[in-house]
């Protein structure tokens, strides 16, 4: 790294550190099986949109804090494909979405 100038200073490991951005260091769990789903937007703020695989179709969302507890559960007749979140406080949140066959997809939500 001799002649690199940058914010990094001299110190080994933060010059090592800094290089480290093209490497790709993310796990592969390979193709999803089964269904799948996007929340949108995501950091987001008074609703919450689904974007889902197609043969999915999600009738039960059930929204838990990083607790774990339960604040929110939208059951509907039909389609569900979002949800309204103006009431939860900011924060980081778990989204179950389930269809009326029982198969879930599990989602993160950070509301601002």
């Amino acid at each position: 790294y001799g002649g690199i100038v940058d914010e990094a200073g001299t110190h080994l490991e933060q010059l090592c550190i800094t290089r480290l951005y093209g490497l790709d260091v993310g796990i592969n769990d390979g193709p999803v099986k089964g269904p799948w789903a996007v929340a949108y937007p995501n950091p987001g703020n008074d609703r919450v949109q689904f974007h889902f695989s197609s043969g999915f179709m999600p009738v039960r969302a059930s929204v838990l804090d990083v607790r774990g507890v339960p604040v929110l559960d939208e059951r509907g007749t039909g389609l569900l494909d979002g949800l309204d979140a103006w009431n939860l406080t900011p924060g980081l949140y778990t989204i179950r979405l389930q269809d009326a066959v029982g198969e879930r997809v599990i989602l993160k939500w950070l509301k601002t």
